[in-house]
């Protein structure tokens, strides 16, 4: 993952966060009955999910990580509860074994390289039936815009791939955890306009394209604009979708 990517956004990112309060919200209803000692969030961010846990667990000890020191920064200005604490860190490197008692992520492991190898990483930080908690991105999120782009420059890259929700399932078997809930849904998000709506992923770091890949130019994007505001439009406005899935894990 690239920290630079989400500390360039750290103060629009919030203003944009629908989808991803979504599936916050989404996770907030997964969380275990339990009451856990130490809490570790893996891709703080601004904090959307790191409120929903200090409301559902008071008295746990919440730590969060971030690639972004940008995002760090801000969210130990917003949260002064003694019992929560945040660390730029990489999931990949953040080595606790057998030590957290929950694990939460959302809208942060699709932008890892490698998912299975996250997955057992976080597997090994978990106290013997600790529970992850975890909402992901999934192959259907942003289709529209990467159709387009595939139509109009094929030759530019394919961006981010996300996984397929039975492939992601997949994965979740071999990193060797038991799925106790699981919830998979597609959402469609209104923006008045296309220029709104690309404008709102940007500030959100999600245009931000691989190395590999090269933007699109001026022509390229004018074509995009149009053809969105064709192919995908409302009474509201245009639409563009979000494919996520909710998962309650255990060790």
């Amino acid at each position: 993952m690239r920290a630079n990517r989400f500390s360039n956004v750290a103060s629009t990112y919030d203003k944009h966060a629908y989808p991803q309060r979504a599936l916050a919200d989404s996770l907030s209803i997964m969380m275990p009955d339990c009451n856990p000692d130490k809490i570790l969030e893996i891709g703080s961010g601004t904090g959307i999910l790191t409120q929903l846990l200090i409301n559902t667990y008071p008295v746990s000890k919440i730590h969060g990580i971030d690639l972004s020191l940008s995002m760090i920064n801000l969210c130990k200005e917003k949260f002064s509860n003694a019992n929560v604490s945040f660390e730029s860190s990489d999931v990949l490197t953040h080595s606790r074994p057998n030590y957290y008692d929950l694990i939460v992520s959302s809208s942060t492991l699709h932008w890892t390289n490698d998912l299975l190898f996250t997955l057992k990483k976080i597997y090994k930080n978990l106290k013997p039936n600790g529970f992850f908690v975890l909402g992901m991105m999934l192959e259907g999120t942003l289709h529209e815009i990467r159709e387009l782009k595939k139509e109009i420059a094929p030759h530019k890259g394919k961006g981010l791939i996300l996984p397929s929700y039975n492939k992601f399932n997949d994965l979740i078997l071999k990193s060797k955890f038991n799925i106790l809930k699981k919830n998979h849904q597609e959402d469609k998000f209104i923006y008045p306009n296309t220029h709104t709506f690309i404008k709102a992923i940007h500030e959100q770091g999600v245009t931000t394209i691989p190395r590999h890949d090269r933007p699109l130019n001026k022509t390229e994007l004018s074509k995009l604009v149009n053809l969105y505001e064709d192919k995908y439009k409302t009474n509201e406005g245009i639409y563009a979708t979000y494919e996520t899935s909710c998962y309650l894990l255990q060790k």
